[in-house]
């Protein structure tokens, strides 16, 4: 790429150190971590196919706030995806007088994509060994933090003696409390969660129906989730429904005969520091259009004969997104 124009110049890197302390941006471009690097040479190789795209996709990257900054960062990395998977892309084409995130061609076959980042859009930071954020900022501070109170309501790091007598009771009284409370926000979180998601998917699905029919396009609803793990079930739960509960495929078909599935996608966490992803694909059985393309390294649910969702592949737990110079260097 030596030459070509690049999205981490010196123009971004100096915009970039005119940001506050705490912008995404400003981590991402500046850090000297290997993350940082990683994420910078994917973006950097992503971005480069970005055609008539890249500077509104630049801008977006630069903003301070974590919500836009993120969702341009989702659309690069699954325009990385469909590329990995041996598809071409155009970035925000115009079609029937519309600009979908992603048209996508491969042996003939057309489809769209439209990416939305749905977690981590509060002030969070983007690198794995930041702060994780919480479920749009739903759940309580530490819930998603690993802590864990052991039997007597402690810490198991605190080695602070044991108190005895009606202070200890009370405190594990308390301890209880607010365990017990941590349990209800996580379950109204997710609960509120699942509600955003169907929100989110109904709003996709009635913006491109049209554009879908006219085309006669498959469409994939691509969720990204950044570093946290539980938007997958959750837009399967939402999509499938559950013992007793429709999911929108079935409450809804006729809206959402034209999506071929969601896929949820996000990075995991890597001791090396190499950007690598995971996700799933779920697919809507009752969609006119089958999305044409497999995504071997995501899981993938569907509905067998039974009625029932079941994964018909594993996937892989993480793969590398290995888009031509996304090596996990920095850019040169």
């Amino acid at each position: 790429m030596t030459g070509a124009a690049r999205l981490f110049d010196e123009e971004t890197r100096d915009a970039a150190e005119r940001m506050h302390e705490g912008a995404p941006m400003r981590r991402l471009a500046l850090a000297d971590t290997p993350e940082a690097a990683a994420m910078r040479a994917a973006l950097e190789a992503c971005w480069a196919r970005a055609g008539d795209a890249r500077d509104r996709l630049r801008k977006g990257l630069l903003h301070e706030r974590w919500g836009q900054h993120v969702g341009a960062l989702a659309q690069l990395l699954a325009l990385g995806l469909v590329l990995r998977e041996g598809w071409d892309a155009v970035c925000e084409p115009e079609l029937g007088g519309r600009t979908p995130d992603l048209l996508v061609t491969r042996d003939g076959a057309r489809a769209l994509v439209e990416v939305r980042a749905v977690t981590g859009m509060g002030e969070a930071p983007w690198e794995s060994g930041g702060e994780a954020s919480d479920l749009t900022g739903l759940l309580l501070d530490d819930t998603r933090s690993g802590a864990r109170l052991v039997d007597d309501g402690r810490h198991p790091d605190d080695d602070t003696p044991r108190r005895t007598g009606r202070a200890e009771k009370d405190r594990r009284a308390r301890a209880r409390r607010l365990a017990a409370e941590r349990a209800a926000a996580r379950l109204a979180s997710e609960d509120e969660l699942a509600d955003v998601v169907a929100r989110v998917l109904g709003r996709k699905a009635d913006a491109y129906a049209a554009l879908c029919e006219r085309f006669d396009l498959p469409y994939l609803v691509a969720l990204y989730q950044d570093t946290d793990d539980q938007l997958g079930p959750l837009a399967r739960r939402v999509a499938y429904g559950g013992p007793g509960v429709d999911g929108l495929f079935t409450a809804e078909r006729d809206r959402f005969a034209h999506v071929s599935g969601v896929l949820v996608f996000g990075r995991a966490p890597d001791e090396t520091g190499a950007l690598l992803l995971r996700g799933e694909l779920t697919v809507d059985p009752a969609a006119r259009r089958p999305f044409p393309g497999a995504f071997p390294d995501l899981a993938r649910w569907e509905v067998g004969d039974d009625g029932v969702p079941r994964r018909t592949t594993r996937g892989a737990a993480a793969f590398a997104l290995d888009v031509p110079g996304a090596d996990g260097r920095g850019p040169a």
